[in-house]
């Protein structure tokens, strides 16, 4: 039995599944699909990948919200709670990411 993977830019694996017609992984930009024989020993504790992935998901959402001209996620969420020229914007970024 054979394995898909998705690799990050540091060789880390962000997705596999079992190379079948079933399996069909988006790949992110930056990201790289492959095949392997077996899949690679897992060194990591489940609290040292949770914490690698709360941190991509921060850089994810820092990066849209930069994308859109803000500084960050938290200047773009605050602007949300108060009348201002740029809350329905800041709204609507909120209800984007509490989908995910």
């Amino acid at each position: 039995m054979s394995f898909k993977i998705v690799t990050d830019s540091q060789g880390n694996i962000v997705a596999y599944g079992q190379n079948d017609d079933n399996y069909a992984p988006s790949v992110p930009q930056g990201c790289t699909l492959s095949t392997v024989a077996a899949l690679p020993q897992i060194t990591k504790t489940p609290e040292q990948v949770a914490q690698e992935l709360e941190s991509a998901v921060d850089r994810h959402i820092d990066s849209v919200a930069k994308a859109d001209k803000w500084d960050s996620r938290i200047t773009c969420t605050i602007r949300a709670g108060y009348v201002n020229p740029w809350q329905n914007k800041a709204i609507a970024f909120g209800k984007l990411f509490s989908l995910q």
